[in-house]
């Protein structure tokens, strides 16, 4: 079953030229990303390939077989998950810790001797890795970098979360866009990126190993907010999908808004920062972008409502709006 909203139920005045420019922008930076990580899988192969000693053997082997893994993609798994880690003499230990003793040695010392194995091991595969356009762009919570609190929100995990996202975003963002102006906009856009990114780190302070974030939903959340304090009552068209039913049809903006922000937040509630989707991001996307829309705004959604009174196009809007 397929179910998204992707245009708002308005006629704007002007094409949303950053709106789309920012939807392309996204989506060739994760055509980039899969290059970037088939490049790295493929150096990852060729390097594991490569390690045929008898030590290589033992160790994988090893630890294969102590974390029930197959011994055919342990060199990769264990190499790779080393390197993406934000702490590599965590994970290095970690790995080591699950390896119980070799038949010459007692438990402590085979666990110091994987650990120095992989520390080195680690370090020649590291020396001459390629690039991950992914860990580059995507935001890591305990380091506070605001450049990678932006750059995240460009990045995607798929094609299916940017292709999503993008439906969302546009659904919203383009009449924010006209509403608010192309200057204000990406001050708007780099706060809600900023922003959630922040709070994420807030709510994940004490969370040992929290996860990187990527993705553009605490921005398309935060242009849904805004929306929302501009526009409730506007329609948001969306499409529906389930086997063999096909239907078109106009939800207020309200309604939507409210259904995917109580989602969050009870997901949030049941599941907290352990769900794998940054649902802090999501909630705090939305209320940031409804303060702003009270704390900067309301001078502008008064001229808002009152062109769409005196409009030409009154009953176009109206009937948009549900009025």
């Amino acid at each position: 079953m397929l179910f998204f909203p992707f245009k708002a139920d308005i006629n704007l005045s002007r094409l949303p030229v950053l709106t789309i420019l920012v939807s392309l922008l996204c989506l060739y930076i994760y055509w980039q990303q899969t290059t970037s990580e088939q490049a790295f899988s493929d150096y990852t192969n060729t390097f594991c390939a490569e390690q045929k000693s008898r030590i290589d053997r033992v160790v994988m082997h090893k630890i294969a077989k102590d974390n029930g893994q197959s011994k055919k993609t342990i060199c990769s798994v264990v190499l790779s998950g080393i390197y993406f880690s934000s702490d590599e003499k965590l994970k290095i230990a970690d790995i080591s810790s699950s390896v119980t003793a070799f038949s010459s040695k007692n438990e402590e010392k085979s666990q110091a001797y994987v650990s120095a194995y992989l520390t080195k091991k680690s370090q020649q595969f590291a020396l001459t890795a390629p690039s991950n356009l992914s860990v580059d762009l995507y935001y890591v919570p305990d380091n506070f970098n605001v450049f990678k609190m932006i750059t995240s929100a460009f990045a995607h995990g798929s094609w299916s979360h940017v292709i999503g996202n993008l439906f969302f975003f546009f659904a919203f963002s383009a009449t924010i866009e006209v509403i608010i102006g192309i200057l204000f906009y990406p001050v708007f856009f780099v706060a809600l990126a900023i922003g959630t990114n922040l709070v994420y780190s807030l709510a994940v302070w004490s969370t040992p190993g929290a996860l990187p974030t990527l993705g553009l939903s605490g921005v398309v959340m935060g242009m849904m907010g805004l929306f929302i304090y501009f526009l409730p009552t506007a329609k948001i068209r969306c499409f529906f999908w389930f086997i063999i039913i096909v239907r078109r049809f106009g939800v207020p903006a309200w309604l939507l808004a409210m259904w995917y922000f109580g989602w969050d937040v009870a997901d949030l509630y049941m599941t907290g920062t352990s769900s794998g989707v940054n649902l802090v991001a999501h909630v705090s996307g939305f209320v940031l972008g409804f303060l702003i829309g009270l704390l900067l705004f309301k001078r502008r959604r008064a001229e808002v409502h009152k062109a769409i009174r005196s409009s030409a196009h009154s009953k176009a809007f109206s009937k948009a709006m549900g009025n």
